[in-house]
């Protein structure tokens, strides 16, 4: 079993974040500086608070957009700042793409049993594989708002093994902390979607498209 992280390893989330939150600050006229960088913290901030279900997910996107105008020098309320996370998730999700070679990977592993397993609320990430038209690729998907446990969490990573036949899996990820260090630590094959480039650990198996993930499965023990 392969399973796959979505968000910035099948789907261009970061692409699609960034012109949702930018259609909304020239809605409102809102200017700020380094804004993505400033929303994806915000975002982080929030979203983690509703994995451990201290938030619904209306409520951590309201106080995501109540603290973004905040950093743009605009105060709205809780009730304005619902409306507007609506309008941002309607944006976020008619851009919805998947980098170029998801789809050329999915059918040259065609004999390969792939899951989907990611943080997330259940509805929107089924709904994004649906657009994207990659449902038919998994036999399974597995989201952390289901599974009631998040990455880098070690037990979301332990509870997969009992959807592969063999309780061995490998998981291709984007981030290194979230995705790959925990698998790692639990003994789990991980390859890290390294697509930036960046520096690779010592132990890590890396890779810098998924064009190249069907040659490296037959030198993993799965």
């Amino acid at each position: 079993m392969i399973f796959f992280d979505i968000d910035n390893t099948l789907v261009d989330y970061s692409t699609s974040e960034k012109k949702a939150i930018n259609s909304i600050m020239k809605s409102y006229k809102i200017r700020i500086e380094d804004y993505a960088k400033i929303w994806k913290d915000i975002s982080s901030k929030y979203f983690s608070q509703y994995l451990l279900k201290n938030l619904s997910f209306e409520e951590q996107g309201s106080m995501r957009i109540m603290d973004f105008f905040r950093a743009g020098n605009k105060i709205i309320s809780f009730e304005k700042s619902k409306i507007i996370f609506y309008e941002y998730k309607t944006q976020l999700e008619t851009s919805w793409m998947l980098f170029d070679d998801v789809k050329t990977c999915l059918d040259r592993l065609n004999e390969e049993e792939k899951g989907i397993a990611s943080n997330g609320e259940m509805s929107q990430q089924n709904n994004k594989i649906q657009v994207t038209n990659i449902e038919k690729y998994f036999v399974v998907q597995k989201y952390a708002s289901e599974m009631n446990i998040a990455k880098p969490d070690y037990y979301f990573f332990e509870k997969l093994k009992k959807y592969s036949s063999n309780n061995k899996y490998i998981y291709v990820g984007d981030d290194l902390i979230t995705d790959i260090c925990p698998c790692l630590d639990l003994g789990i094959s991980a390859i890290w979607l390294n697509r930036n480039n960046g520096d690779v650990p010592p132990n890590v198996i890396s890779i810098n498209s998924l064009n190249e993930l069907p040659h490296l499965l037959p030198l993993l023990d799965i």
